[in-house]
């Protein structure tokens, strides 16, 4: 099956087939079809009576009704039945979703703004001009960050943390009292996703949108104001990005083959602040020049295969990197000289063949996330004395326990840390008990993955120092324990009230002291049961209407398999 916007393209993928024509239109939404999409995205309701209570509680007389009702019918008839246009208009008019004169008048420009050709002969330009409108009423701050979605490829999976923290290096995001910077960052993306501005690609069983994908139609328009602001400069893409302003490139991307030398060439590097590349080869002319870009903040080399240790010499160079994302590259060494990179704020070595880090790493005392692993799952970071000095951590992952306690002690004075993930490969009783001491100390930790890595070690019991925990983070919403014998499910688990998910792997416990614990939990919607974790199926299917919010339960017989509640 092939679709296209183009009928002479759809005739030429039939015109071979003698039985006749195969293309099929789809017809515009009917009336009623369409008031339901544009009342259930402008109120955000599902259910046929909460759409009409809604829209009458929005009036507070029956003329307010009566004006909205007509600027309603008004709209839905100029977007003409096509859903991209009504979805467009009706995440704009989310936020004017009540019946003060303001936001009637705004209703009122909204009608006005669309063009009466539309109803009448709807064309692509009219449906980006609706979109531009979109657009257009964002507040300031939300059109960086829309504008900013231009860098991504067409139909490209945009990553919910990888966008937010770029956003907040790049300066995106205004503080808020009371919040963190990543928080307030989630605030403007749950808007963009509730104006239909960007459509959710990844969604939680909690509700949470892990990844986003820009519709191609808005893709086309933010570009266009990219290149018409010189917001970014484009190379390899299909925009005819090729030929950009090259003594005054602010953000450059890099697509599809990458960069040729000569157009690396012609480009002045320093203007730019911020550089990200989506192939995997062709991108050495900017890897070689990575040291003229003095003034950048945000360097993105994800999946870039061609970086080379050497490289990242030159990276260490730029003084004002607050962003810097290595993941999935072949990166074997880090320097010792990252530590001159005193404003990182984020650093993400996931999915290299770095086997450790430089004890430097510890004087970066603004770097909130630190993402590391060998693409071995099993290889971690033995963390040195010093990381105390790291106050600002937030994600600490795949760090390695090592023998001197002193080390693990410094884990707890981490207050602002929400992500933990450590393997411990040690039996060492004073480096347990300071661990069991560091977690009582991490209050705002959110996620915890504790690992021994091996089934070999199920008899050590290493996963007991859990149980010497006397105040345990209770903000806990993520949590994963595993390779490790254990005899009993701490009596704290019963306070993790905000726990969504939870997996377990090689725990030595039986199903009635796993499920026994687990099923008291209110907000567990997420169990997942690993090998040697619970070998009874009967007990498990049983044991599954005892949860109070559970959707999804994965069994260890097959751990693939499961099993939606």
């Amino acid at each position: 099956m092939v679709t296209t916007r183009i009928e002479t393209v759809a005739k030429a993928c039939t015109s071979a087939n003698v039985s006749g024509d195969y293309v099929y239109k789809i017809e515009p939404l009917g009336e009623k079809d369409a008031k339901k999409l544009f009342v259930s995205r402008v109120f955000g309701s599902n259910s046929k009576e909460s759409l009409s209570v809604e829209f009458v509680h929005s009036a507070s007389s029956s003329k307010e009704l009566c004006c909205l009702k007509e600027l309603m019918d008004s709209i839905l008839k100029k977007c003409a039945g096509l859903p991209l246009a009504i979805v467009s208009i009706a995440g704009l008019l989310s936020s004017y979703r009540s019946s003060s004169s303001g936001s009637i008048r705004m209703w009122q420009r909204i009608s006005n703004s669309i063009g009466s050709q539309m109803e009448i002969y709807p064309t692509l330009e009219e449906m980006k001009q609706i979109i531009a409108l979109s657009y257009s009423h964002l507040p300031y701050h939300l059109k960086a960050c829309m504008l900013y979605l231009s860098i991504f490829p067409e139909d490209y999976v945009i990553k919910k943390k990888r966008l937010l923290l770029r956003w907040i290096a790049e300066g995106f995001v205004i503080g808020k009292r009371g919040l963190t910077m990543f928080e307030v960052a989630e605030s403007y993306y749950d808007e963009l996703i509730s104006r239909s501005l960007i459509d959710a690609d990844r969604i939680r069983l909690d509700g949470a949108v892990k990844a986003v994908k820009v519709h191609d139609m808005m893709l086309e328009v933010i570009v266009s104001k990219s290149l018409e602001e010189n917001y970014v400069s484009f190379v390899g893409a299909q925009y005819g990005g090729g030929t950009p302003s090259y003594d005054s490139v602010r953000r450059l991307a890099i697509h599809g083959d990458g960069a040729p030398k000569h157009v690396v060439d012609m480009m002045s590097a320093t203007h730019v602040r911020s550089l990200c590349t989506f192939g995997r080869q062709g991108n050495i002319a900017v890897l070689d020049r990575l040291a003229e870009f003095t003034l950048l903040k945000v360097l993105d080399l994800e999946d870039c295969k061609e970086v080379k240790d050497c490289h990242v010499k030159y990276i260490c160079r730029l003084f004002l990197l607050r962003f810097l994302s290595l993941r999935n590259t072949n990166v074997r060494t880090i320097p010792s000289q990252i530590s001159r990179l005193k404003h990182l704020q984020t650093l993400n070595l996931y999915r290299t063949r770095i086997k450790k880090l430089p004890t430097s790493v510890t004087t970066l005392e603004r770097l909130e996330y630190l993402f590391f692993s060998h693409r071995w799952w099993r290889r971690a970071w033995e963390i040195p004395l010093g990381l105390e000095n790291m106050m600002a951590l937030r994600t600490l992952r795949a760090i390695r326990l090592p023998n001197d306690p002193n080390v693990v002690k410094e884990i707890g004075a981490l207050a602002q840390l929400q992500i933990l993930e450590i393997i411990i490969d040690n039996s060492n009783e004073e480096v347990l008990t300071n661990l069991a001491d560091a977690l009582d100390n991490t209050n705002n930790l959110r996620s915890l993955y504790v690992s021994d890595g091996g089934k070999d070690k199920l008899k050590n019991k290493l996963l007991n120092f859990l149980l010497r925990l006397k105040t345990p983070p209770l903000l806990l919403e993520s949590m994963m324990i595993g390779g490790g014998g254990m005899d009993e499910l701490p009596k704290w688990f019963s306070s993790l009230v905000h726990l969504v998910k939870i997996e377990t792997r090689l725990v030595s416990l039986t199903g009635d002291q796993l499920l026994g614990g687990l099923c008291e939990l209110p907000n567990l919607a997420s169990v997942y049961l690993g090998f040697g974790s619970c070998t009874d199926d009967e007990l498990l299917v049983l044991s599954a209407f005892k949860f109070p919010a559970l959707k999804l339960l994965c069994g260890p017989s097959h751990f693939a398999e499961n099993y939606p509640i």
